[in-house]
């Protein structure tokens, strides 16, 4: 028996792997080059303890531009042993000053650990992780440290556990009962951030990353812990969040009485905001082939930008574009002329649009229901009303006018066009609108055009 292929699906989200930064970075393809070189030039003007907060909405790209930032400081520092890329030319100006070498990042997903009860808890794990023991001062016994400030985070709590044993550390007298304060565990915690930075370093930069999408309780739990714990001469926090999201979600837990924009402030120094990524610049970074001036590339670019597209939903609709946008280029015309074009080249991306945002008025469309939201839609792209107009004017082979261009016009055309394809019915009066003299729109690709995929 002949075997069968297997195809693997993979999650879709873009995960910042070091190809992935190296790739984003050299081409700058996400634009995002100016941030990075300011967020760098402000790291070099700051004195900590200080605390910056990455704000911007969720899914549009937080996660990657902090891992793009550790990973540049990492490769910066020769201390880490690294040596992951040549910046050279591209922050030329940055690495004239020497400081930019001496920082030590650390990463800390806030989201992936909310389970824990304390944050602090996976928050020291973290440390263990993101340094090597090459980099570490060999003279202080790292794993005792930790082990030390663990039962004191617990003491502080009233839990009685001793986490001894789960070091190395045996021979070590109990902690439990020596660190019940938080200025001890301040202590011991700039001990161990003094440890954990290679002895070329100056600074230790701490990202705490997907605070946003943390519950509640524990996002607070984290703020607090770390602004008391973390006011440190050598370390630098940055947290990674959506503030209008996060203020709301801390406002639906603790009441409308509770300000949670005004609380957050008292959390960071300065807020720095990203800049905003485009569709088609991110569609091309995924591995779309964007022609830009084809009206198929045109419209779903000035849709995806009109719905204010996040990195995560183009992640969800970027195999689905890829695969009909190269099906329908490469797919023969028998006519190069507007109108006999217009469902596949302006109403194909209006309709994936529509059904990833508007799920319920998709489905009254492929229903034959009713077509109006596709011209709701529609309506926000420019090149899509170039395309319709066009359209209109070889179908009446008239000069334009304002009475062929008006929005009823407009309107009744798409109508027809959509009666066409999800009804078939030649004798149906918006259909016969459209249809006239040699224009008769062959309802090709149907499968397509019901299903919003191409057929294996």
């Amino acid at each position: 028996m002949a075997s069968v292929g297997r195809t693997i699906i993979k999650r879709v989200d873009e995960e910042p792997t070091s190809l992935a930064i190296q790739s984003a970075f050299d081409r700058n393809s996400l634009r995002r080059k100016d941030d990075i070189a300011n967020f760098l030039k402000m790291l070099l003007m700051v004195k900590p303890p200080y605390t910056f907060v990455v704000d911007s909405p969720w899914g549009t790209g937080k996660t990657f531009f902090v891992k793009q930032i550790e990973w540049i400081l990492k490769s910066l520092n020769p201390a880490l042993g690294n040596n992951y890329i040549e910046l050279g030319s591209q922050l030329q100006d940055l690495l004239q000053n020497n400081d930019i070498c001496h920082f030590v990042p650390l990463y800390f997903n806030a989201w992936e650990n909310d389970f824990f009860d304390d944050p602090l808890l996976p928050l020291l794990a973290s440390f263990s992780e993101s340094i090597g023991e090459s980099c570490v001062d060999t003279s202080i016994n790292i794993p005792l440290l930790i082990s030390e400030i663990i039962n004191c985070i617990l003491a502080i709590h009233n839990i009685d556990i001793n986490i001894r044993n789960l070091t190395d550390c045996t021979d070590e007298k109990d902690f439990l009962e020596d660190y019940r304060t938080r200025t001890q565990l301040r202590q011991k915690l700039n001990r161990l951030i003094t440890s954990l930075i290679p002895r070329v370093a100056k600074y230790a930069i701490l990202f705490i990353d997907d605070l946003d999408r943390c519950k509640p309780e524990f996002a607070i739990r984290l703020l607090e812990q770390t602004k008391a714990i973390f006011q440190l001469p050598n370390v630098i926090v940055v947290y990674s969040t959506d503030i209008v999201q996060l203020s709301h979600s801390l406002e639906g837990v603790y009441g409308s009485s509770f300000v949670g924009r005004a609380y957050l402030e008292r959390f960071y120094d300065k807020r720095f905001e990203l800049q905003r990524i485009m569709p088609l610049d991110y569609l091309e970074f995924k591995g779309l082939r964007v022609n830009r001036g084809h009206p198929f590339i045109d419209i779903i670019g000035e849709l995806l930008d009109y719905k204010n597209a996040s990195c995560r939903a183009l992640n969800r609709l970027f195999d689905q574009i890829r695969t009909i946008f190269e099906f329908i280029y490469i797919s023969p015309s028998y006519s190069y002329r507007t109108a006999e074009v217009f469902p596949k080249f302006a109403l194909l991306p209006v309709l994936i649009v529509l059904s990833y945002y508007e799920p319920e008025q998709w489905y009254e469309v492929k229903c034959g229901h009713s077509f109006s939201s596709v011209y709701n839609l529609a309506s926000h792209s420019k090149r899509f009303l170039n395309q319709l107009d066009s359209s209109i004017i070889e179908i009446n082979e008239s000069a334009p006018n304002e009475s062929l261009l008006s929005e009823k016009s407009r309107r009744d055309f798409v109508d027809g066009v959509c009666a066409l394809i999800y009804i078939g019915k030649l004798n149906d009066p918006r259909v016969e609108a459209v249809n006239k003299g040699n224009f008769l729109f062959a309802n090709t690709f149907a499968d397509v055009f019901f299903t919003l995929r191409v057929q294996d």
